[in-house]
């Protein structure tokens, strides 16, 4: 976020940072935002930001948000861009809880050893002891099962980006796929049609061989019949010759 004192990045210069807090349901929309960046949604008071402060139109490169983050990283003394902006202020916020539990035990017995009651007390003494061992033991605990949490946070992101990336993977070879079934159904349709023109020229043979054998019968008929009409006139020929013979050999004999 821009305030209205902002200079160039070359000569940084703010306005009042926040000073109070406010209800998360009386926060503007730039609250609620800066809220969400540093983890603090869901908090009921969310921090007070400057009348005039106006939303960065950079987004991820803001100078603002870059100038904050390595600001926390050089508090932790190491960078970590494996940290969100809202995991560096968590991180912090659990350094510091420890820490001030930690200066107020000191303080404690600090405060019994001055009274000059560390002889008659030190029962009380030992029991802040052990209380501030257990409190340490605590932070550790604390801060393993946050570092537990973020590496489980980093890699359900890696495997969110696996699985994103598995997805596309397998959205394109679908993509393939359908592809590939329109080819084989067009070749298929290529195939049906030829073969559909193959079957049409089979039977255009089938029936033209039909019709050859029925005009060969017929033909067979017809030279079957004209034969026998040829023999029946041979005949008929021949015994009118020996009729007309013997005709001729009875007037002979008179």
């Amino acid at each position: 976020a821009n305030g209205a004192g902002m200079q160039g990045v070359g000569d940084v210069t703010l306005t009042a940072g926040p000073r109070a807090f406010i209800p998360a349901e009386l926060a503007t929309p730039l609250e609620r935002r800066v809220a969400t960046e540093l983890g603090l949604s869901g908090n009921r008071m969310l921090p007070r930001l400057p009348i005039d402060a106006e939303r960065c139109g950079n987004t991820e490169n803001c100078f603002w948000r870059c100038a904050t983050r390595v600001a926390l990283e050089q508090v932790m003394g190491e960078p970590r861009p494996d940290l969100s902006l809202a995991d560096l202020v968590s991180h912090l916020r659990l350094d510091f809880a420890r820490l001030r539990r930690t200066v107020r035990l000191d303080a404690e017995a600090l405060a019994v050893l001055r009274a000059g009651k560390a002889d008659r007390d030190s029962a009380e003494l030992e029991a802040i002891k052990r209380r501030m061992e257990r409190a340490e033991s605590d932070s550790k605990e604390l801060s393993r099962a946050n570092d537990d949490l973020l590496g489980t946070v980093t890699r359900l992101h890696e495997e969110l980006k696996e699985i994103t990336g598995s997805r596309n993977e397998a959205e394109e070879e679908l993509v393939h796929a359908r592809r590939r079934v329109e080819e084989v159904e067009t070749e298929l349709e290529r195939m049906q049609s030829t073969l559909n023109v193959a079957s049409l020229k089979q039977e255009v043979t089938e029936e033209n061989r039909r019709l050859d054998q029925k005009l060969l019968h017929l033909e067979r008929v017809e030279n079957t019949r004209i034969r026998q009409e040829a023999l029946e006139v041979a005949l008929l020929v021949g015994a009118r010759r020996k009729k007309k013979k013997r005709v001729s050999t009875r007037r002979v004999v008179r």
